[in-house]
């Protein structure tokens, strides 16, 4: 990490690679990832990326970090990443959880994000108030 790299590439004959870590570059997609189905580990902080996509073949992604970046949907295939167990996000400005929040909200703590009205409602509809009123926020989700 913390390289000039602009694109995730000429990784399709790692198919054992277990870790990545490409923080604090330039990229500005999530790309070429098709044989890497041995991922567990993705940390992709402090890039450019817009959108999270083009991860079905992450089979077994556990870790995953898109903090500081200019995320501002969460799409319904994340719903797929079964064995995630840390899913760090913060200092993005999400405008759509979709159905995220919801599938895993017995399993979040908190999180610091930018959310709009609309899905700070949804949040405190299910969380304690005495909770949400606390100075104490966890900046990812943690599943158990």
């Amino acid at each position: 990490s913390t390289n000039q790299i602009t694109k995730i590439e000429n990784l399709d004959n790692l198919i054992k690679l277990q870790k990545i870590y490409l923080n604090n570059n330039k990229i500005t997609q999530i790309e070429n990832l098709d044989n890497l189905i041995n991922l567990r580990e993705f940390y992709l902080a402090n890039n450019k990326i817009t959108q999270i996509e083009k991860m079905d073949a992450l089979i077994n992604l556990r870790e995953f970090d898109i903090s500081f970046n200019k995320i501002t949907d969460m799409p319904n295939s994340m719903l797929n990443f079964n064995k995630l167990k840390v899913f760090t996000y913060y200092d993005n400005p999400i405008i759509n959880t979709s159905k995220i929040v919801q599938q895993f909200l017995d399993k979040i703590l908190l999180t610091t994000n930018f959310f709009n009205q609309d899905k700070m409602l949804l949040i405190t509809n299910f969380f304690n108030q005495d909770i949400l009123n606390t100075k104490i926020f966890k900046k990812s989700f943690e599943f158990k």
